[in-house]
């Protein structure tokens, strides 16, 4: 029987796994390296869409919020024209009421008409009135609200038809 050292054994094993270790990592030399490279570019270009989508998303939500904005503004206009015109019973508004900072508004006259308004019960006689208001009035890029509306002056029927 041969005696073996437990030096000597010891070298063995480390021998016999160290060859063993680097046969089988010839064979699969490179595997580990692909698949995370592969796994890095799919994860790129999902950020890259990530990316691209939330900007995106960014852009079209600013620009419809200005356009709200403008549209919002020139719906005011109109609607500030006409409750001038309605409260105080007059087709002329003053030039404070048709311009401002954040609309410009141009009013034209229709026709004079009898009729029943919106919540009155007896007739009225009125004009209609088509009025245009634009917001912001200066810059290219504006919106545009037009309406026709009718404007109750005097009721019918005290000899004023």
């Amino acid at each position: 029987m041969i005696l073996i050292s437990n030096r000597e054994m010891l070298r063995m094993k480390i021998k016999n796994f160290s060859v063993k270790k680097c046969t089988k990592m010839k064979n699969e030399q490179g595997f580990v390296l692909i698949t995370v490279i592969m796994f890095l570019a799919v994860f790129m270009v999902l950020g890259f869409l990530l990316l691209y989508q939330i900007t995106s998303t960014i852009k079209i939500s600013g620009l419809s919020k200005m356009e709200m904005f403008r549209f919002h503004g020139a719906e005011g206009g109109a609607l500030s024209v006409v409750s001038y015109m309605a409260k105080y019973k007059e087709t002329n508004p003053p030039a404070d009421v048709l311009k401002t900072g954040a609309y410009e508004a141009v009013v034209v006259p229709l026709g004079d008409t009898i009729r029943y308004p919106v919540g009155f019960t007896s007739l009225w006689k009125g004009v209609d009135m088509k009025i245009n208001s634009v917001s912001p009035p200066k810059p290219a890029d504006t919106s545009e609200v037009e309406m026709v509306v009718f404007i109750p002056i005097t009721p019918v029927g005290y000899g004023n038809e």
